[in-house]
């Protein structure tokens, strides 16, 4: 489905020095990446979402370079991934209903698609007590979960997650739980860390990458 092919990603114009890897992110499958440099887990993240094509090597989506994508083509593969990342912002002017349910308003879903979506979520993963909060009081592990909850509301074949989880061991179980259940929905996940958890023992056959640098 995704398939990284001796892509190199340069850290920056002023420093020679870039990151090379080569993965396949299968269909139903999750993928963990581990590096240390956060800048590199954004641009991966990126890359694997098409907003940026600023790389060397060869990286197919779908069966298809990305290379040779039309404009259309990639509108259309965008729908098809979902991230949920250290960047991603949620609207402070906005309640969380309509911040989780904005990706489906801009792919034109009904309203009551959008309002049965959101209530199969808020019960799937028990978000009632956050849900009708303001936005405001929420902590920070708190909006991180309510990221990835609007990244899954278009059930994206591809889902891409920066540093999911926290020290905060009740939201991590809700995540988790995001995690295996998107699995059994044959969604491809792919996870870049930062930090070291031990996600070999909570995730079943979970393929694990460490990314090193080369000059």
């Amino acid at each position: 489905m995704l398939h990284f092919d001796l892509v190199n990603i340069p850290i920056g114009s002023q420093i020679k020095k870039s990151y090379s890897l080569s993965f396949k992110l299968k269909k139903a499958s999750t993928l963990l990446i581990e590096t240390k440099n956060l800048s590199i887990s954004n641009k991966l993240a990126n890359l694997s979402s098409l907003r940026s094509f600023q790389y060397n090597g060869k990286i197919i989506l779908f069966e298809k370079d990305i290379k040779l994508l039309t404009n259309q083509e990639i509108i259309n593969y965008r729908k098809n991934i979902s991230i949920a990342g250290n960047d991603d912002t949620l609207f402070n002017n906005m309640s969380i209903i309509n911040n989780i349910a904005l990706p489906l308003r801009l792919q034109n879903f009904s309203e009551k698609t959008i309002e049965k979506r959101i209530e199969e979520l808020v019960l799937w993963l028990d978000l009632k007590d956050i849900i009708y909060r303001d936005i405001e009081k929420l902590n920070e592990h708190e909006l991180s979960l309510l990221k990835i909850v609007r990244a899954i509301i278009t059930n994206p074949k591809i889902l891409i997650l920066i540093n999911p989880l926290s020290l905060n061991s009740k939201l991590n179980e809700t995540i988790l739980k995001i995690i295996t259940g998107l699995m059994s929905y044959r969604t491809s996940i792919l996870i870049l860390e930062n930090f070291n958890y031990n996600y070999h023992d909570i995730i079943k056959d979970l393929e694990i990458i460490k990314l090193n640098s080369v000059v």
